[in-house]
Protein backbone atom coordinates (compact mmCIF):
# COMPACT_ATOMS: atom_id res chain seq x y z
CA UNK A 1 0.00 0.00 0.00
CA UNK A 2 1.61 3.63 -0.71
CA UNK A 3 3.26 4.63 -3.61
CA UNK A 4 4.86 2.80 -5.98
CA UNK A 5 6.90 3.49 -9.45
CA UNK A 6 6.78 1.36 -11.92
CA UNK A 7 9.99 2.49 -14.81
CA UNK A 8 8.75 1.12 -18.09
CA UNK A 9 11.26 0.74 -21.13
CA UNK A 10 9.25 0.80 -24.57
CA UNK A 11 10.66 1.54 -28.20
CA UNK A 12 14.23 3.10 -26.53
CA UNK A 13 12.07 5.17 -23.83
CA UNK A 14 11.61 5.50 -20.16
CA UNK A 15 8.31 6.25 -19.09
CA UNK A 16 7.60 6.41 -15.49
CA UNK A 17 4.43 6.14 -13.42
CA UNK A 18 3.57 6.76 -10.03
CA UNK A 19 0.90 4.96 -8.47
CA UNK A 20 -1.29 5.18 -5.22
CA UNK A 21 -2.26 1.85 -5.10
CA UNK A 22 -4.87 1.19 -2.31
CA UNK A 23 -6.63 -1.66 -0.57
CA UNK A 24 -9.22 -1.86 -2.77
CA UNK A 25 -8.51 0.77 -5.56
CA UNK A 26 -5.29 2.14 -7.59
CA UNK A 27 -5.07 5.04 -9.75
CA UNK A 28 -1.84 7.08 -11.73
CA UNK A 29 -0.88 10.01 -9.79
CA UNK A 30 1.40 11.08 -12.25
CA UNK A 31 3.36 9.76 -15.73
CA UNK A 32 7.14 11.29 -16.64
CA UNK A 33 8.74 10.89 -19.74
CA UNK A 34 12.79 10.11 -18.72
CA UNK A 35 15.62 11.03 -20.72
CA UNK A 36 18.10 8.99 -19.11
CA UNK A 37 21.06 11.31 -20.58
CA UNK A 38 19.50 14.41 -19.36
CA UNK A 39 18.44 12.72 -15.97
CA UNK A 40 15.40 14.50 -13.82
CA UNK A 41 15.43 17.79 -11.92
CA UNK A 42 15.37 17.41 -8.07
CA UNK A 43 11.44 17.75 -7.86
CA UNK A 44 11.31 14.58 -10.03
CA UNK A 45 14.27 13.05 -8.46
CA UNK A 46 12.68 13.59 -4.97
CA UNK A 47 8.87 11.82 -5.99
CA UNK A 48 10.70 8.66 -7.06
CA UNK A 49 12.57 8.44 -3.80
CA UNK A 50 8.98 9.37 -2.33
CA UNK A 51 7.90 5.91 -3.40
CA UNK A 52 8.10 3.01 -1.10
CA UNK A 53 8.94 0.74 -3.99
CA UNK A 54 10.05 0.85 -7.21
CA UNK A 55 9.89 -1.49 -10.60
CA UNK A 56 11.39 -1.55 -13.72
CA UNK A 57 10.22 -3.17 -16.94
CA UNK A 58 12.48 -4.41 -20.13
CA UNK A 59 11.20 -5.01 -23.45
CA UNK A 60 11.51 -8.21 -24.69
CA UNK A 61 14.57 -7.48 -27.39
CA UNK A 62 16.91 -6.98 -24.52
CA UNK A 63 16.01 -10.47 -23.20
CA UNK A 64 16.70 -13.84 -24.02
CA UNK A 65 14.67 -17.29 -23.52
CA UNK A 66 14.88 -20.91 -23.88
CA UNK A 67 12.52 -23.18 -23.13
CA UNK A 68 13.46 -26.24 -20.94
CA UNK A 69 12.27 -29.48 -19.81
CA UNK A 70 12.40 -30.86 -15.62
CA UNK A 71 10.91 -33.42 -13.92
CA UNK A 72 9.80 -30.84 -10.88
CA UNK A 73 8.02 -27.82 -10.75
CA UNK A 74 8.91 -26.71 -7.85
CA UNK A 75 10.52 -23.24 -8.04
CA UNK A 76 13.03 -23.47 -5.42
CA UNK A 77 14.60 -26.51 -6.98
CA UNK A 78 14.35 -25.08 -10.05
CA UNK A 79 16.48 -21.84 -9.88
CA UNK A 80 19.16 -24.11 -8.09
CA UNK A 81 19.07 -26.46 -11.40
CA UNK A 82 18.53 -23.65 -13.76
CA UNK A 83 23.04 -22.81 -14.07
CA UNK A 84 23.78 -26.26 -14.91
CA UNK A 85 20.86 -26.03 -18.00
CA UNK A 86 22.42 -22.42 -18.95
CA UNK A 87 25.55 -23.78 -18.95
CA UNK A 88 25.10 -25.85 -21.59
CA UNK A 89 23.75 -22.63 -23.52
CA UNK A 90 25.61 -19.95 -22.85
CA UNK A 91 29.10 -19.85 -24.12
CA UNK A 92 30.24 -17.53 -21.15
CA UNK A 93 28.18 -19.63 -18.63
CA UNK A 94 25.73 -18.76 -16.42
CA UNK A 95 27.69 -16.60 -14.29
CA UNK A 96 27.93 -13.60 -16.77
CA UNK A 97 23.71 -13.60 -16.86
CA UNK A 98 21.33 -12.65 -14.39
CA UNK A 99 17.91 -15.35 -14.98
CA UNK A 100 14.33 -15.91 -13.39
CA UNK A 101 12.18 -18.73 -14.86
CA UNK A 102 8.21 -19.30 -15.28
CA UNK A 103 6.30 -22.57 -15.09
CA UNK A 104 4.52 -22.28 -18.38
CA UNK A 105 1.14 -23.46 -16.77
CA UNK A 106 -1.87 -24.14 -19.44
CA UNK A 107 1.00 -25.69 -22.01
CA UNK A 108 3.02 -27.84 -20.69
CA UNK A 109 3.92 -27.71 -16.97
CA UNK A 110 6.79 -29.71 -17.30
CA UNK A 111 8.18 -27.33 -19.00
CA UNK A 112 9.09 -24.13 -18.02
CA UNK A 113 10.56 -20.75 -19.99
CA UNK A 114 14.00 -18.94 -18.73
CA UNK A 115 14.68 -15.72 -18.95
CA UNK A 116 17.63 -14.33 -19.03
CA UNK A 117 19.65 -10.91 -19.55
CA UNK A 118 23.80 -10.41 -19.47
CA UNK A 119 24.67 -9.11 -16.03
CA UNK A 120 26.92 -6.49 -17.06
CA UNK A 121 24.29 -4.64 -19.33
CA UNK A 122 21.54 -5.02 -16.42
CA UNK A 123 24.23 -3.64 -13.97
CA UNK A 124 24.90 -0.74 -16.11
CA UNK A 125 21.22 0.05 -16.34
CA UNK A 126 20.79 0.17 -12.62
CA UNK A 127 23.91 2.03 -12.26
CA UNK A 128 22.36 4.73 -14.74
CA UNK A 129 19.32 4.88 -12.53
CA UNK A 130 20.33 5.57 -9.32
CA UNK A 131 21.16 8.80 -10.09
CA UNK A 132 17.95 9.49 -10.66
CA UNK A 133 17.11 7.76 -7.15
CA UNK A 134 15.14 5.08 -9.20
CA UNK A 135 16.59 1.94 -7.62
CA UNK A 136 14.03 -0.64 -8.71
CA UNK A 137 13.44 -3.83 -6.09
CA UNK A 138 11.81 -6.06 -8.91
CA UNK A 139 12.59 -6.16 -13.17
CA UNK A 140 10.33 -7.55 -15.05
CA UNK A 141 8.77 -7.44 -18.67
CA UNK A 142 5.23 -6.21 -19.53
CA UNK A 143 5.26 -7.91 -22.60
CA UNK A 144 6.72 -10.58 -21.66
CA UNK A 145 3.29 -11.27 -19.21
CA UNK A 146 1.34 -9.96 -21.71
CA UNK A 147 3.16 -13.02 -24.14
CA UNK A 148 2.24 -15.53 -21.42
CA UNK A 149 -1.66 -14.09 -21.04
CA UNK A 150 -1.94 -14.79 -24.74
CA UNK A 151 0.12 -17.98 -25.58
CA UNK A 152 -2.02 -21.44 -25.46
CA UNK A 153 1.06 -23.71 -26.99
CA UNK A 154 4.84 -23.51 -27.11
CA UNK A 155 4.45 -22.82 -30.67
CA UNK A 156 2.14 -19.77 -30.40
CA UNK A 157 4.39 -18.73 -27.38
CA UNK A 158 7.95 -19.05 -29.36
CA UNK A 159 5.80 -16.59 -31.90
CA UNK A 160 4.67 -13.98 -29.52
CA UNK A 161 8.29 -13.89 -28.06
CA UNK A 162 9.81 -12.91 -31.42
CA UNK A 163 7.00 -10.73 -32.38
CA UNK A 164 4.85 -9.40 -28.80
CA UNK A 165 1.83 -7.60 -29.25
CA UNK A 166 1.77 -4.03 -29.55
CA UNK A 167 0.08 -2.77 -26.17
CA UNK A 168 -1.23 0.83 -26.05
CA UNK A 169 -0.78 3.31 -23.10
CA UNK A 170 -3.70 2.21 -21.13
CA UNK A 171 -3.08 -1.55 -21.31
CA UNK A 172 0.69 -0.76 -20.28
CA UNK A 173 -0.54 0.60 -17.14
CA UNK A 174 -3.13 -1.96 -16.00
CA UNK A 175 -0.23 -4.60 -16.45
CA UNK A 176 2.09 -2.49 -14.58
CA UNK A 177 -0.54 -2.21 -11.73
CA UNK A 178 -0.64 -6.22 -12.11
CA UNK A 179 3.39 -6.53 -11.75
CA UNK A 180 3.80 -4.05 -8.59
CA UNK A 181 1.25 -6.93 -7.16
CA UNK A 182 3.07 -9.87 -8.24
CA UNK A 183 5.72 -10.06 -11.00
CA UNK A 184 6.03 -12.26 -13.72
CA UNK A 185 9.77 -12.31 -13.57
CA UNK A 186 12.28 -11.25 -11.15
CA UNK A 187 15.61 -10.64 -12.87
CA UNK A 188 17.36 -8.87 -9.38
CA UNK A 189 18.88 -11.61 -8.30
CA UNK A 190 22.10 -13.01 -7.29
CA UNK A 191 24.48 -10.06 -7.38
CA UNK A 192 22.50 -7.83 -8.25
CA UNK A 193 19.70 -8.64 -5.74
CA UNK A 194 18.29 -5.94 -4.50
CA UNK A 195 19.56 -5.07 -0.76
CA UNK A 196 17.93 -2.21 0.34
CA UNK A 197 15.51 -3.58 2.49
CA UNK A 198 18.18 -5.79 4.27
CA UNK A 199 20.18 -2.44 4.29
CA UNK A 200 17.43 -0.77 6.08
CA UNK A 201 17.04 -3.30 8.37
CA UNK A 202 20.50 -3.69 9.20
CA UNK A 203 20.38 -0.04 9.99
CA UNK A 204 17.66 -0.70 12.11
CA UNK A 205 19.34 -3.75 13.60
CA UNK A 206 23.00 -1.27 13.96
CA UNK A 207 20.37 1.88 15.77
CA UNK A 208 18.50 -1.13 18.46
CA UNK A 209 21.77 -2.49 19.22
CA UNK A 210 23.55 1.09 19.44
CA UNK A 211 20.21 2.43 21.46
CA UNK A 212 20.00 -0.50 24.07
CA UNK A 213 23.42 -0.46 24.57
CA UNK A 214 23.28 3.01 25.29
CA UNK A 215 20.63 1.77 27.48
CA UNK A 216 22.73 -0.42 29.31
CA UNK A 217 25.80 2.12 29.89
CA UNK A 218 22.76 4.51 31.32
CA UNK A 219 22.15 1.38 33.70
CA UNK A 220 25.16 0.65 34.76
CA UNK A 221 26.55 4.17 35.02
CA UNK A 222 23.27 4.83 37.17
CA UNK A 223 24.08 1.87 38.96
CA UNK A 224 28.04 2.41 39.96
CA UNK A 225 26.89 6.10 40.67
CA UNK A 226 24.82 4.50 43.02
CA UNK A 227 27.08 2.13 44.52
CA UNK A 228 29.49 4.43 44.89
CA UNK A 229 27.10 6.91 46.82
CA UNK A 230 26.02 3.93 48.73
CA UNK A 231 29.68 3.30 49.77
CA UNK A 232 30.51 7.02 50.52
CA UNK A 233 27.36 6.83 52.98
CA UNK A 234 28.67 3.91 54.88
CA UNK A 235 32.11 4.94 55.30
CA UNK A 236 30.61 8.39 56.84
CA UNK A 237 28.11 5.94 58.89
CA UNK A 238 31.17 4.14 59.93
CA UNK A 239 33.43 7.20 60.89
CA UNK A 240 30.71 8.58 63.21
CA UNK A 241 29.93 5.40 64.50
CA UNK A 242 34.21 5.53 65.50
CA UNK A 243 34.04 9.10 66.76
CA UNK A 244 30.96 8.24 68.61
CA UNK A 245 32.62 5.31 70.15
CA UNK A 246 35.96 7.10 70.85
CA UNK A 247 34.40 9.77 72.68
CA UNK A 248 32.08 7.04 74.95
CA UNK A 249 35.27 5.10 75.21
CA UNK A 250 38.64 7.14 74.92
CA UNK A 251 40.68 4.41 76.93
CA UNK A 252 40.48 2.57 73.65
CA UNK A 253 43.16 2.82 71.86
CA UNK A 254 42.44 -0.07 69.21
CA UNK A 255 39.21 -0.01 67.78
CA UNK A 256 38.66 -3.26 64.64
CA UNK A 257 34.99 -3.40 65.56
CA UNK A 258 33.15 -0.90 67.07
CA UNK A 259 29.57 -2.84 67.42
CA UNK A 260 31.46 -6.13 68.51
CA UNK A 261 33.33 -4.01 71.42
CA UNK A 262 30.23 -1.89 72.49
CA UNK A 263 28.63 -5.05 73.10
CA UNK A 264 31.60 -6.46 75.34
CA UNK A 265 31.57 -3.18 76.89
CA UNK A 266 27.25 -3.52 77.62
CA UNK A 267 28.01 -6.64 79.12
CA UNK A 268 30.41 -5.57 81.85
CA UNK A 269 28.25 -2.52 82.38
CA UNK A 270 25.22 -5.32 82.90
CA UNK A 271 27.90 -6.82 85.28
CA UNK A 272 27.98 -3.56 87.50
CA UNK A 273 24.35 -2.25 87.06
CA UNK A 274 23.67 -3.25 90.58
CA UNK A 275 26.81 -1.27 91.99
CA UNK A 276 25.54 1.74 90.03
CA UNK A 277 22.21 1.60 90.81
CA UNK A 278 22.48 0.51 94.28
CA UNK A 279 20.37 0.94 97.37
CA UNK A 280 20.05 4.75 98.43
CA UNK A 281 20.87 4.80 102.38
CA UNK A 282 19.09 8.60 102.12
CA UNK A 283 16.35 6.78 101.27
CA UNK A 284 16.21 4.03 103.58
CA UNK A 285 17.28 6.56 106.63
CA UNK A 286 14.25 8.84 105.16
CA UNK A 287 11.91 6.43 105.36
CA UNK A 288 13.01 5.18 108.85
CA UNK A 289 12.44 8.59 110.15
CA UNK A 290 8.75 8.07 109.49
CA UNK A 291 8.26 5.11 111.95
CA UNK A 292 6.58 6.08 115.25
CA UNK A 293 6.99 3.65 117.21
CA UNK A 294 7.45 4.57 121.31
CA UNK A 295 10.31 3.14 122.62
CA UNK A 296 12.40 2.03 119.51
CA UNK A 297 16.19 3.08 119.17
CA UNK A 298 18.43 1.98 116.22
CA UNK A 299 21.74 1.55 116.99
CA UNK A 300 23.12 0.24 113.59
CA UNK A 301 21.91 0.65 110.20
CA UNK A 302 24.36 -1.54 107.34
CA UNK A 303 23.50 -1.34 103.18
CA UNK A 304 25.56 -3.19 100.49
CA UNK A 305 23.82 -4.16 98.06
CA UNK A 306 22.14 -7.44 98.40
CA UNK A 307 21.06 -6.87 102.12
CA UNK A 308 19.91 -4.40 104.55
CA UNK A 309 20.70 -4.85 108.15
CA UNK A 310 18.97 -3.14 110.81
CA UNK A 311 19.85 -3.55 114.68
CA UNK A 312 18.28 -1.81 117.94
CA UNK A 313 16.21 -2.09 121.13
CA UNK A 314 12.38 -1.73 121.69
CA UNK A 315 10.49 -1.71 124.68
CA UNK A 316 9.27 -5.67 123.94
CA UNK A 317 8.96 -8.19 121.31
CA UNK A 318 5.76 -7.17 120.60
CA UNK A 319 7.18 -3.85 119.10
CA UNK A 320 9.81 -6.15 117.14
CA UNK A 321 6.65 -7.94 115.27
CA UNK A 322 5.52 -4.12 115.07
CA UNK A 323 8.67 -2.80 113.47
CA UNK A 324 8.68 -5.40 110.68
CA UNK A 325 5.14 -4.90 110.08
CA UNK A 326 5.72 -1.48 108.82
CA UNK A 327 9.15 -2.07 107.40
CA UNK A 328 7.48 -4.72 105.41
CA UNK A 329 5.85 -1.72 104.16
CA UNK A 330 8.73 -0.26 102.10
CA UNK A 331 11.20 -3.08 101.91
CA UNK A 332 10.76 -6.63 100.41
CA UNK A 333 11.26 -9.81 102.44
CA UNK A 334 12.03 -8.79 105.95
CA UNK A 335 13.25 -11.34 108.56
CA UNK A 336 13.85 -11.26 112.27
CA UNK A 337 17.46 -12.42 112.60
CA UNK A 338 17.57 -12.10 116.34
CA UNK A 339 15.69 -11.01 119.35
CA UNK A 340 16.65 -11.22 122.87
CA UNK A 341 16.70 -9.24 126.52
CA UNK A 342 18.37 -6.56 126.27
CA UNK A 343 20.08 -4.07 128.99
CA UNK A 344 17.24 -2.22 131.47
CA UNK A 345 14.31 -4.58 130.55
CA UNK A 346 14.72 -3.70 126.92
CA UNK A 347 14.41 -6.35 123.82
CA UNK A 348 17.14 -6.46 121.31
CA UNK A 349 16.61 -6.85 118.07
CA UNK A 350 18.01 -7.51 114.24
CA UNK A 351 16.06 -7.43 111.11
CA UNK A 352 17.33 -8.01 107.71
CA UNK A 353 15.76 -7.03 104.32
CA UNK A 354 16.90 -7.62 100.74
CA UNK A 355 16.04 -4.27 99.45
CA UNK A 356 13.62 -1.44 98.87
CA UNK A 357 10.18 -1.92 97.56
CA UNK A 358 9.58 -0.25 93.95
CA UNK A 359 7.02 2.35 94.24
Amino acid sequence: MGKKAFLDFVEGKAIAHIFDVGRNSSRVIETVRIDLEEGLSPERIAAFADAEESYLSLPLDMLDFRVMELPFNDMKKIREVMPLELDNIILEGSGSVVFDARILKGMDESRILAAYIKKDRLKGLLERLKPLGIDPRIVTSLELSAVLESASSLEELSGLLLCPPILDEKERVNYALRETGEAVINLRTGELAYTADTEKTDRSLRWTVLLVALLFMVFFSDMAFRIITVKKDIASSREAIRKTYQSLFPADKKVSDELYQLKAHMKELKVKENSFIGISPLRILLDLSKLNITGLFLRELNIDRERIILKGECSNLSDVQLLKGKLDGFLTDVTITDAKPGDKGQTAFALAAKGRRAR
